[in-house]
């Protein structure tokens, strides 16, 4: 459930999300296990300066929302983590979801958006490991995400996109991932500027 998707322009960074959450709980066994209850909120979540976006992908527990509440407070020192291209809490939160044993299918990606020298996008893996890039896509409609984004971007090396464009795009993206994909559903972005970052609405 859930597509995030990140792309590099001209301009800055677009982040853009579905909407849709499903709840969790911990079962009899101590394990983390979905409900059937569903509601929508963002998943883009900016500091308290402005100055970055973090967006996930992956069933949210009690650690994943303490993780988004400090970043959004800004008690998360990114500069540092950036740095060492190591985010500590990820890899605690999804050693969590793992039950303290080896890697399996739950867990938790982010993509990190920052305009602290000029706009990067980053990818924040399970491990802790950060991974600077131009484009990614998470989630359980991320492949449809990279299947619509791969047909347009023949000249994407050569020249970039512009903020046209790229709203275009990830917006395309996300819309073609929830007609594919029942976990996917409603729509959001934001663009990190080198001197902002704006919520963008559709225009219908």
């Amino acid at each position: 459930m859930t597509t995030i998707v990140g792309i590099k322009t001209r301009a800055g960074i677009i982040l853009g999300a579905d909407t849709l959450h499903q709840d969790v709980i911990i079962n009899e066994k101590g394990k983390y296990e979905k409900t059937g209850n569903y509601s929508h909120s963002t998943k883009l979540y900016s500091n308290k300066e402005k100055t970055a976006v973090l967006s996930y992908a992956g069933t949210i527990n009690k650690k994943g929302k303490e993780i988004l509440k400090d970043f959004s407070e800004s008690r998360i020192n990114l500069p540092e983590k950036i740095s060492k291209r190591f985010f500590q809490e990820v890899l605690t939160l999804n050693y969590e979801m793992w039950g303290g044993r080896c890697p399996n299918n739950n867990f938790i990606h982010y993509l990190l958006a920052t305009r602290f020298d000029k706009p990067r996008l980053y990818i924040c893996w399970e491990l802790g490991l950060i991974e600077e890039t131009n484009f990614y896509s998470f989630g359980s409609g991320s492949q449809f995400a990279w299947e619509f984004i791969q047909n347009k971007i023949v000249s994407f090396k050569e020249k970039g996109f512009s903020l046209d464009e790229g709203l275009k795009l990830v917006s395309g993206a996300l819309i073609y991932s929830a007609s594919k994909d029942s976990g996917t559903e409603g729509l959001e972005m934001k663009v990190i500027s080198p001197d902002k970052i704006q919520k963008v609405f559709l225009k219908k």
